[in-house]
């Protein structure tokens, strides 16, 4: 066999192996020809791919360098580089300064302005997002990604007419994900259409994520003292609901309609916790509790409640708790609460005929989230919170689940360290959960 031969059998392989998935397979072959023919810059193109998807980055870098040396105006290279930079190696300026040196006249330049717009938007560069967004129209206008990040920024600015515009836009260009139907649900909770708000968010649980998963700086909101706050967010297939368990096992939360960790450089303070369920143990305190709110009735709702009942409580809880007004609408904060994740369950308190309190709790296949509480704080000598975990924790017994969820403990905070007075529990410590707090 010719060494031509040889060489085209080596990349027939790659290929093969790269269309049926079998990346490490395929990485070897391409490492072979890059061998053969180091100055190829489709073999380091596809090579820098397969390590990308393989979540080797450095790799990829360094393939991607390889062809910009060879050939300085490669678009497709410049482009996958300025992803890696921005959405992966945590370096968004450089990624804005690679989508900027795409050729004007090059195709692909459209792509490369909406990706710089959107590592300004995810800076809070807002001006610039749109100007590139802008930009990206102008060279490509049948492009409905285009009209869905845009979108995100003027619904994150309070744009909502003009996101609500764009929105339908992105979908009559044929761009649907799971995310869009998502955020159109929560334009029109702001404007109170609660039912079309659920009937997008039941829409979004059967479209595909489009998967901006990636890392998030910003300054800590639990400590001022000038921190960074760094989260790893993603965007998991919501139609498998055994991911909610992979996520919570793993450190991960849910917000919204995806998953975040902190991964804080400089900073360990924010520990995920869990009880063990089955053998939960309601102490004197806690039996105190129970008692003091046995006129609660417990109801739960075939599937979560958006209404202007609930509103109003989550905005005199957030003003009463936090003492500002919350980020979002009421409105929107418990629409994404509510119905953000497909398996929630609602409980709900009340004192006679009124709502003194709302749980909303996920459910997974060996476990319970709980995502949010709130209550009416007129009746705080009740501790409702209290009393709404503990109701939480026996419901996620009679389902059968190992573990409920609380999010972070904070030693130093009170807020999130009153957590470790429901027993047994553990801690996740370098990657292992750990018994914390005993039955004793």
């Amino acid at each position: 066999m010719s060494e031509k031969q040889t060489f085209e059998e080596i990349i027939k392989k790659a290929e093969h192996y790269a269309k049926i998935k079998q990346w490490n397979n395929a990485l070897a072959f391409y490492d072979k020809a890059v061998t053969l023919s180091p100055g190829n810059i489709d073999l380091y193109y596809n090579r820098a791919q397969i390590r990308h998807i393989l979540c080797n980055y450095p790799g990829a870098l360094e393939d991607y360098n390889k062809i910009l040396e060879l050939d300085p105006g490669c678009s497709k290279a410049l482009v996958q580089r300025g992803i890696l930079w921005g959405f992966h190696l945590r370096d968004p300026q450089k990624g804005i300064v690679d989508f900027g040196k795409v050729n004007k006249d090059d195709p692909i330049k459209a792509i490369a302005c909406l990706y710089a717009g959107i590592l300004f938007y995810n800076k809070k560069d807002y001006d610039n997002a749109e100007k590139e967004y802008e930009k990206a129209l102008k060279r490509d206008p049948g492009i409905g990604a285009i009209h869905f990040f845009r979108a995100l920024l003027y619904k994150e600015t309070g744009k909502y007419l003009k996101a609500l515009d764009d929105y339908k836009t992105a979908l009559k260009k044929g761009f649907t994900c799971s995310e869009l139907f998502f955020d159109l649900g929560l334009v029109y909770a702001k404007f109170r259409n609660f039912h079309q708000t659920r009937q997008e968010f039941l829409h979004s649980h059967t479209e595909v994520p489009y998967r901006i998963s990636g890392f998030q700086d910003y300054h800590c909101n639990y400590f001022n003292d000038g921190r960074q706050a760094v989260t790893e967010n993603i965007y998991p297939d919501h139609a498998k609901i055994e991911n909610l368990s992979y996520y919570l096992e793993r450190g991960f939360v849910r917000y919204a309609n995806y998953y975040f960790r902190h991964v804080c450089k400089d900073c360990k303070e924010c520990i995920p916790l869990r009880v063990v369920v089955n053998d939960f143990l309601v102490s004197r305190s806690l039996k105190r509790t129970l008692k003091r709110n046995s006129d609660l009735r417990i109801v739960i709702p075939d599937s979560p409640v958006v209404d202007p009942v609930r509103a109003n409580l989550f905005e005199k809880y957030y003003k009463n708790k936090h003492k500002s007004d919350s980020p979002k609408s009421p409105e929107e904060e418990i629409a994404f609460r509510h119905l953000g994740f497909k398996n929630s369950y609602e409980l709900d308190f009340y004192l006679d005929d009124t709502l003194v309190a709302v749980h909303i709790v996920d459910a997974g296949s060996d476990a319970l989230y709980a995502a949010y509480l709130y209550y009416d704080t007129n009746y705080m000598k009740r501790r409702l919170g209290v009393f709404c975990i503990a109701k939480a924790i026996e419901f996620a017994a009679k389902l059968g689940k190992s573990f409920y969820y609380m999010g972070w403990y904070i030693e130093k905070l009170p807020i999130m360290a009153y957590k470790k007075q429901f027993r047994p529990n553990q801690l996740l410590i370098d990657g292992v959960w750990k018994d914390f707090c005993g039955k004793v």
